[in-house]
């Protein structure tokens, strides 16, 4: 009897570590999947968009305004080569990626690691301006390239997280206006939208991994819509403080539409 007592919770605990290791996997599945649509299909022939960049781009957390543009305009192959985390240093690693699907466009969406990475700088480190500076120039020979500037983190304009955005977003409107490539001014933008409609402003407050934690597990464990777990932070243009929600994605997406090469007869 004693011996059944402790196959018996041994086997419990063997199941409860398994169900907890799937429910585990599945999440970082989740978070971490590319939608297949986004992927370049050889046998797919319409002019190719690549996006560059980290979780904003990923659309795992966020809103996946990637998916929203190739729904919206599906004669383009839209490219989604975003990674949750990445730096401005991860996307060097990987830029033959893009080189290899031989896009018309790209859309660089970089930079909100690299200022949550380096938590004593108040001006972005020579490292950055360097890494961002080699990655335009080596994607500027293969297609017409698009810095969009970092989104804002919370609400408040003017407050330290976001004066410490502007000055890399300056670094980022300075290699821009050197090598051709056209800068969005989605960070620019989120700003007036929130001064316009948001009176009472929620600022940054920092619990990035563990709130964006939560977020990937209420949306992808539990079910929860992303619009019900925005309403709950409070935010106006992010779910979390950080990752786009859909009305910051529409504002992303407002800059980017009358960007797409024009509709021509090959397209078709």
């Amino acid at each position: 009897m004693h011996v059944n007592w402790r196959y018996g919770l041994t086997l419990l605990v063997i199941i409860l570590a398994s169900c907890f290791l799937a429910v585990l996997l599945f999440f970082i599945y989740k978070m971490y999947q590319h939608p297949q649509v986004n992927f370049a299909n050889p046998e797919f022939t319409p002019k190719k968009i690549v996006f560059l960049g980290d979780s904003h781009v990923h659309g795992r957390i966020g809103n996946d305004f990637v998916t929203a543009l190739q729904t919206e305009v599906p004669y383009f192959e839209m490219i989604n080569l975003g990674q949750n985390g990445d730096t401005v240093d991860d996307l060097l690693q990987r830029i033959d990626r893009a080189k290899e699907v031989l896009p018309q466009q790209i859309y660089i969406l970089i930079g909100s690691n690299d200022v949550l990475e380096c938590d004593t700088c108040s001006t972005p480190p020579p490292d950055f301006h360097e890494q961002y500076k080699q990655l335009v120039e080596s994607l500027t020979a293969i297609a017409k390239v698009y810095l969009i500037s970092i989104p804002m983190m919370g609400d408040k304009e003017n407050d330290v997280i976001n004066t410490k955005i502007k000055a890399y977003n300056d670094v980022i409107a300075n290699i821009s206006a050197l090598s051709g490539a056209k800068y969005l001014p989605l960070h620019e933008k989120m700003a007036a939208t929130i001064n316009a409609l948001k009176p009472n402003k929620r600022p940054y407050d920092h619990p990035y991994f563990s709130r964006g934690l939560i977020v990937g597990m209420r949306r992808y464990l539990l079910g929860h819509e992303l619009s019900s777990i925005a309403v709950d932070y409070g935010f106006a243009l992010t779910v979390d403080g950080l990752h786009l929600n859909e009305e910051g994605s529409q504002i992303l997406m407002s800059l980017i539409l009358p960007e797409l090469p024009t509709m021509t007869v090959e397209n078709e």
